[in-house]
């Protein structure tokens, strides 16, 4: 199913500027006993913060809902966070 998605990504004046990733996932996974939250669709990437949009071949069969999670890389490390850097 073919799915638009589209937000607008904000962050304190004060917080470095960057990529930030978009990842889209279902919010529930697998069957039976083997059903987990948070299975992975795709990722993509934007200039950030500011405005998003993105169209998604949402994977029906494969899971339910859909959740939308964002990170800004201030640091440019490619890292989300790490044990010694938290920002």
């Amino acid at each position: 199913m073919e799915v638009a998605v589209s937000g607008e990504i904000s962050a304190e004046a004060s917080a470095p500027q960057g990529v930030v990733t978009v990842s889209l996932q279902h919010a529930w996974t697998g069957m039976d006993e083997l059903r987990h939250p948070l299975g992975p669709i795709e990722t993509f990437t934007v200039e950030g913060p500011g405005p998003y949009d993105w169209t998604l071949l949402y994977p029906e069969e494969e899971g339910d809902g859909l959740v939308v999670y964002a990170w800004m890389d201030g640091d440019g490390d490619g890292v989300l966070c790490s044990p010694i850097e938290r920002d």
